[in-house]
């Protein structure tokens, strides 16, 4: 024989026996036939295609959260009027991108117009409404409706692979489907029936706030058992630059101290972003001291998306956070809450 035949059918023969072992052999060495299979099951992920199971396409109601945040903005908008003295006959909504403010102030209309200005920033657009000296019509811009709709979607993706991962479920896809304004596709091998995996995924959710347990050390939570009435969670946060995404461990009470979709309060301020900074820290019962504030463009255009960071003193410890929204209020808000979401973390 050809010795160079000789070395390749030797070569061959090697790498065969080492797929072969890696696929039977671990991750124990087989002592049995059963043993045999049990590896081999445990190597090889059968997706949807082989295996079988659920293929399902959600739709997400996008125009229900434009809607919802129409709401929100009408009946702020109402408060802020009140507040700063600005008369008005009525504040009804038109649709879900629209309302209308009747019979505003005579003379008040300049102030009007200043105040969504400051209250909302470029979101919504202002125009006399038709017929109406004294009303005005607030459209929401096509970019804050893109902004929500891409929002409800990529929450709602988030929400599903959270819960289809809490079962334990291999090679399942959850991703965003079609033209991905507001279809998500679901595929779960193994779960044949459709209607048990609807009852899975498709709860409704409730937004909980859970206290701290600051009896128990999060790092050795995993060590023994818990107090009763205490729970392991975990924080999540990504990282900018590689998008990877971290936990960290907390331990929570289990019943939660208070539930609902929306927290009001309200605050005043040097202007409106301190008046924010004043209405968090009315809601979450923590003070802070800001440091250091900067406020950037991160995108150009009309609907320009601004970029907030803030570094923010709380008891004696600096905590930096990072906000975005093409409205400046929104995005220093959002930065500011950051900020305090950090320091609970590292205080717990």
């Amino acid at each position: 024989m050809n010795p160079n035949l000789k070395w390749k059918a030797v070569f061959i023969l090697l790498v065969v026996v080492v797929c072969v072992y890696g696929l039977v052999g671990m991750p124990t060495f087989p002592t049995s036939w059963a043993q045999v299979k049990a590896n081999f099951g445990s190597r090889i992920k059968l997706g949807l295609d082989l295996q079988g199971g659920t293929h399902m396409i959600l739709q997400v109601k996008v125009e229900e959260a434009v809607s919802l945040e129409n709401d929100q903005d009408r009946n702020h908008l109402a408060n802020r009027m009140r507040e700063q003295q600005i008369n008005y006959g009525s504040i009804e909504k038109l649709n879900d991108t629209q309302f209308v403010v009747r019979n505003v102030g005579e003379g008040q209309s300049g102030q009007f117009r200043d105040l969504v200005t400051q209250t909302f920033g470029p979101r919504w657009e202002v125009a006399v409404a038709p017929g109406e000296a004294s009303g005005f019509t607030l459209t929401m811009r096509g970019s804050e409706v893109s902004r929500i709709r891409a929002e409800t979607l990529r929450q709602a993706v988030e929400t599903i692979d959270r819960r289809v991962n809490a079962l334990g479920l291999e090679e399942a896809t959850v991703t965003e489907h079609g033209r991905g304004e507001n279809e998500i596709l679901v595929q779960l091998p193994g779960v044949k029936d459709p209607q048990r995996a609807i009852a899975l995924i498709g709860k409704t959710a409730q937004l909980e706030f859970k206290l701290v347990d600051d009896t128990v050390d999060p790092r050795n939570a995993g060590k023994g058992p818990l107090p009763a009435g205490s729970e392991l969670a975990y924080l999540q946060s990504r990282d900018r630059g590689t998008g990877r995404v971290n936990k960290e461990p907390i331990v929570i009470r289990s019943r939660a101290s208070m539930t609902g979709e929306t927290i009001t309060d309200a605050a005043t301020g040097n202007g409106p972003v301190d008046a924010v900074f004043n209405c968090i820290e009315r809601i979450i019962g923590q003070q802070g001291v800001l440091r250091d504030y900067d406020l950037k463009a991160v995108t150009m255009g009309k609907d320009a998306l601004g970029e907030a960071m803030v570094r923010v003193e709380i008891e004696g410890s600096v905590y930096s956070g990072i906000g975005t929204s093409p409205d400046v209020i929104e995005a220093s808000g959002r930065a500011y809450l950051n900020a305090f979401n950090r320091f609970f973390a590292n205080s717990h």
